[in-house]
């Protein structure tokens, strides 16, 4: 289904509604030009009795987190790559990355590729989007709502086999070694979301990812079933007060997306 028009930010009204919600796509990137709000974003966020984000960053205890990125404890990065690969994959870890191979040798490689892409994202202000939203609700003494567990979270990348996460960070270390193909494809994605593109965002994405991972459908695992979770707990959120829902563009577009669906559910979401 055709998005009806390039926004980020999308009111969320009727079906027996009190008051009006807002649904706001985030890009987890320290680019400032993301935080180049339209005038009513930052008037309705303050206006709004709850955040509600994908994760209540007050739930998150990092030891327990780390503990869930480990892969299982007989499972190491060097028996899923050859050896050829593997010592490829070390080299720009430690050199690109400046992180021992025995800190991460037993991370999920999933989560190892997310170390490698933030190095390639521009980083001219201290927090990304979802943290200065999460920081500023805080001030603000919001009641902050996270949609989902970290548990849950989790859960999506160990669906991917390991085999296949390995895989998947070695072409993404590639695509970093070739540093003009990371930089367009990090600024063609920041582009469209600047221009609020959400169909376009969400179809390079999904291709980008999809090329890395041939065992399930990224796309599914990452975001459709995600959607669907998402969307059944905001409902009940947005009957009881007016929230600032902020989430990742990608979770926003498609006839599967959370635009979508709380109009399935009687729902008026319009672009601001």
């Amino acid at each position: 289904m055709a998005q009806e028009a390039h926004s980020l930010f999308w009111q969320i009204s009727g079906n027996g509604l009190t008051n009006a919600s807002y649904l706001y796509g985030t890009m987890h990137i320290n680019d400032q030009r993301v935080f180049d709000f339209k005038p009513d974003v930052l008037r309705h966020f303050d206006a709004a009795n709850a955040l509600v984000l994908e994760l209540n960053m007050d739930s998150i205890n990092p030891l327990t987190v780390m503990n869930l990125m480990v892969m299982d404890s007989s499972i190491t990065l060097s028996e899923l790559l050859p050896e050829e690969d593997f010592s490829y994959v070390v080299n720009f870890i430690e050199d690109s990355l400046s992180l021992p191979i025995e800190f991460v040798e037993q991370l999920q490689p999933l989560f190892i590729s997310s170390f490698v892409s933030e190095r390639s994202n521009k980083s001219d202000v201290k927090d990304a989007l979802d943290v200065f939203f999460f920081k500023r609700g805080k001030l603000q003494d919001k009641n902050i709502v996270g949609l989902e567990k970290v548990q849950e979270q989790i859960d999506a990348f160990n669906s991917i086999p390991y085999e296949e996460q390995a895989k998947g960070l070695l072409e993404l270390i590639k695509e970093e070694q070739s540093a003009q193909k990371a930089n367009n494809s990090t600024e063609e994605l920041i582009q469209h979301y600047l221009d609020g593109n959400l169909d376009s965002l969400i179809i390079i994405a999904t291709d980008l990812q999809e090329s890395k991972f041939t065992n399930q459908s990224f796309e599914r695992i990452f975001l459709i079933d995600r959607n669907k979770i998402m969307t059944n707990r905001i409902v009940p959120i947005i009957k009881d007060q007016s929230a600032f829902i902020a989430i990742g563009a990608a979770h926003l577009p498609g006839k599967e997306g959370v635009i979508q669906l709380l109009r399935e559910k009687g729902y008026t979401v319009e672009p601001r």
